[in-house]
C-alpha cells in the first residue's frame, strides 16, 4: 500500500530505501517537515501482540524512519497536555479487538490525524515532548524547523493538515 506517493516497504533494507530517491527528489524542495506514518506492523507472542507504526520523518535534506507503539503516543499526549491544556487529542485507546487489520488500519489513519494536528499547532510542534517522540535530539535542521514552528514561520509541506492540496 503506498502512502501518497510514498513505498511502504521493509524501512531498514538498502532496496527499500532506494525506492524513495525519486519522491525524495520530487520533494526536497519543500521547506518544513513531515512526518508519515507509513505503516503498522503487529509484533510478540500471541499472547501479547502489540503494533509499532512506522513514520517516515521528512525535511528538505533528510529522510529517517524510527517505530512507535500507542503506549509512546500516550506518553506523547501526557506529556504534551502538561504543555498546552488544549493540544490536539489522541484517539481513544481500545481494549478489544485491536488487534485486527480493520482497527489497526483505521488507528494508522486516526495517529497521522494526531500528528499532522501537532505539526500544525506552533506550541505543540516547538514542544520538548514532541521533540523527544521524534528523536529530533542530534538532528540539527529538525530542531530548527520546529523551533520556527514556534515563532510560526515554518511553512507546513504540501499534505500536512490546513494545507491545500
Amino acid at each position: 500500500e503506498d502512502v501518497k506517493g510514498w513505498p511502504t516497504s521493509i524501512l531498514f533494507e538498502e532496496v527499500s530505501w532506494a525506492l524513495h530517491a525519486p519522491e525524495l527528489e520530487a520533494h526536497n524542495c519543500k521547506p518544513g517537515m513531515r512526518v508519515i506514518i507509513a505503516k503498522a506492523e503487529t509484533h510478540g507472542p500471541k499472547t501479547a501482540p502489540h503494533t509499532l507504526y512506522v513514520m517516515h520523518i521528512k525535511t528538505a535534506f533528510s529522510i529517517r524512519g524510527i517505530s512507535r507503539r500507542y503506549s509512546d503516543f500516550k506518553d506523547l499526549d501526557r506529556a504534551l497536555r502538561a504543555v498546552k491544556r488544549s493540544a490536539p487529542s489522541l484517539p481513544r485507546k481500545k481494549t478489544f479487538g485491536k488487534m485486527s487489520p480493520k482497527f489497526i488500519t483505521e488507528r494508522k489513519r486516526q495517529l497521522q490525524v494526531y500528528v499532522d494536528s501537532i505539526l500544525a499547532d506552533p506550541t505543540c510542534a516547538a514542544s520538548e515532548p514532541f521533540k523527544a517522540f521524534l528523536g529530533a535530539h542530534g538532528h540539527a535542521v529538525e530542531i530548527e524547523i520546529l523551533a520556527r514552528a514556534a515563532t510560526h514561520a515554518v511553512v507546513p509541506v504540501e499534505g500536512q493538515v490546513g494545507v491545500p492540496q
